[in-house]
């Protein structure tokens, strides 16, 4: 069996020591998919430059918006292969507060790219449609869609990606953590329908009980995704609108700009070492979140295997147990056996007469 953690020398340039929980792993198939991606782009490419030359601008523009979605599976592929957290975001700096002088770790831009993807067909999809609708210039259907039916398809799947971004900017959410040398501060800045609300928590070190990690997992047909998350539970209890547990909040760091483990390292150190809080109000703090680098990570990555959710866990470890109880329960005797039990003599009777 395969560890659940691993403990493995930090970098020259961090301190911390690096406990290993989520672990680095490679896919090939994913590689082979950025790949894939990669030769379509030149492909586009070529293809844009070419219709360039001809003057085809209905081809200019289908070309133009496949090199753009193939660029940007292209840069975003890989992290889901293993190749990511190469080193420290730009993103990651101090930051000056009422609290002091922190290690600020920004939300990702992740949900910038898929608005930014969303907008790029929604609006090609919408122009091609209503051009072919209105026959101003020259068609920008692709082939096989040049009918009117094609301009409807168009049209209508425009104003689905048009309608996925209005749901994405309605509900959308950002956080930000903030790593005080006096404690933990978490930011959750949301909108609902438009409405924008705001869940400031503010931990003191001394008052957090444990930090643990977690994992949220999630299948998209056969694939899995293991999202890194950390529970921060206090002696005291927080203020908590959005969790049902006032004693627990949950930090999703899969959406932050730092490597998970980095990132769990340093705020477990900080909790269980009070003398190096002074090291998050220099300058240089955001090396703090440095991770090994990434051949050591993979390498450590294939000695445990993927952390399922605690619920899970507990989930398993239940079952286990109801499992054991019930091999160490007496099974009940079947009729048979009950039947010849009766049909005995009572102890210091007389046997009973043979016959025959």
């Amino acid at each position: 069996m395969m560890q659940s953690e691993l403990r493995f020398a930090s970098p020259p340039i961090n301190p911390i020591p690096q406990i290993l929980y989520w672990p680095q792993k490679l896919s090939y198939w994913w590689l082979l998919f950025s790949a894939l991606t990669l030769a379509m782009s030149i492909l586009c490419g070529f293809a844009l430059s070419e219709a360039v030359r001809e003057g085809a601008s209905g081809e200019v523009g289908i070309f133009t918006v496949f090199l753009t979605l193939f660029i940007c599976m292209t840069v975003m592929v890989p992290s889901t292969a293993g190749i990511s957290w190469i080193g420290v975001s730009r993103r990651v700096g101090s930051r000056t507060t009422e609290h002091g002088t922190a290690v600020s770790i920004p939300d990702s831009r992740s949900v910038h790219t898929i608005v930014f993807l969303l907008g790029l067909i929604g609006i090609s999809a919408s122009i091609a449609a209503a051009m072919a609708f209105t026959g101003i210039g020259e068609t920008l259907l692709p082939n096989g869609l040049e009918t009117r039916e094609g301009a409807y398809f168009m049209g209508a799947y425009g104003a689905g990606a048009l309608l996925c971004i209005l749901a994405i900017l309605a509900f959308r959410a950002a956080s930000t953590l903030l790593i005080y040398p006096s404690g933990i501060q978490y930011i959750i800045r949301g909108h609902q329908f438009f409405r924008a609300t705001t869940d400031d928590r503010f931990f003191e070190w001394d008052d957090i009980a444990c930090i643990t990690p977690d994992t949220w997992m999630y299948t998209h047909g056969s694939v899995e995704f293991f999202n890194p998350l950390l529970k921060i539970t206090t002696t005291s209890g927080a203020d908590a609108s959005t969790n049902s547990d006032p004693k627990e909040t949950t930090i999703h760091a899969h959406r932050l700009v730092a490597e998970p483990n980095a990132l769990r390292s340093l705020l477990e150190y900080m909790r269980t070492n009070p003398e190096a809080r002074d090291l998050l109000a220099k300058q240089d703090a955001p090396k703090l979140l440095t991770p090994p680098p990434l051949i050591d990570r993979l390498r450590a990555g294939r000695k445990i295997d993927r952390p399922w959710p605690i619920s899970v866990q507990k989930a398993r470890q239940k079952a286990a147990e109801f499992q054991r109880l019930q091999r160490r329960r007496p099974t009940k005797p079947s009729g048979d056996a009950v039947r010849r039990r009766r049909s005995m003599p009572p102890p210091g009777s007389a046997p009973l007469p043979v016959t025959g």
